[in-house]
């Protein structure tokens, strides 16, 4: 059997099984091929057959290799070896394989738990969210009630304020009103006693008025006394005259 023959052999082997997808270690690989390819002490070659039953129904491998040791040639044996190593080869590869592909694994699992934290604080924050969503909007209502509540207390705080100036000029205006009184009663009273100090001369002006009155009454009298005796003596002189002349 030819070198190609055999290496497109096995590996059409292994596609069949898909054991280079499935495979996570070595020693899957090392029991197939054990199974398939049993190496004896001399290196003999037995025909290997195996069905997979329902994974591989119609797949049947024979490789029929009689190698006897006298008659074997030595380039066969040099091509056996070379496909030896290359199955070597491919046996480290994929164990290489498999061994990338668990610390993959493991490296997922760490990702995929991470995803889960995140997805499951995600989930919490999205939560808190919608709790501070909720606590905003309570917030948001209580700003708008401690404000009209505040407008209402300003308006309180202005009327109040209007109220104690309203009250503090009413105070002002009456101690103005009260001084204004008394300085009415003072003034009234100053009035009161020039009214009566102005009675006192009304009345002793009306006493003098009577005294005047009478004085002039008494004048007139006089003068018409005394003008009754100038006629009285102007007659007698003219008495007198008439007389003398006679």
């Amino acid at each position: 059997m030819s070198e190609s023959l055999l290496t497109s052999n096995v590996l059409a082997t292994m596609k069949k099984y898909k054991l280079l997808s499935k495979m996570k270690n070595g020693n899957d690989l090392d029991d197939f091929l054990k199974m398939k390819f049993p190496v004896e002490r001399d290196n003999r070659f037995a025909i290997a057959e195996s069905s997979t039953g329902t994974n591989s129904a119609n797949a049947t491998l024979e490789i029929v290799s009689k190698s006897q040791s006298c008659g074997q040639s030595e380039n066969f044996k040099s091509k056996i070896q070379q496909e030896e190593g290359e199955i070597n080869r491919l046996v480290k590869e994929v164990t290489a394989l498999g061994a990338k592909e668990n610390i993959l694994r493991e490296q997922l699992d760490e990702k995929t738990t991470i995803l889960k934290e995140l997805q499951k604080e995600k989930q919490d924050l999205e939560v808190q969210a919608s709790e501070d969503k909720s606590l905003i909007s309570f917030l948001k209502k209580e700003v708008r009630k401690l404000g009209s509540e505040n407008e209402r207390l300003q308006e309180e705080i202005t009327h109040i304020t209007n109220t104690k100036l309203y009250y503090e000029r009413n105070i002002e205006l009456k101690k103005e009103i009260h001084k204004l009184k008394l300085e009415i009663s003072e003034t009234s009273r100053r009035n009161e006693k020039l009214k009566q100090e102005l009675q006192v001369e009304k009345e002793e002006s009306e006493k003098l008025r009577h005294k005047i009155k009478k004085e002039q009454q008494m004048k007139s009298k006089l003068k018409k006394e005394r003008d009754s005796a100038k006629e009285k003596v102007e007659r007698c002189l003219y008495s007198l005259n008439i007389l003398e002349e006679e």
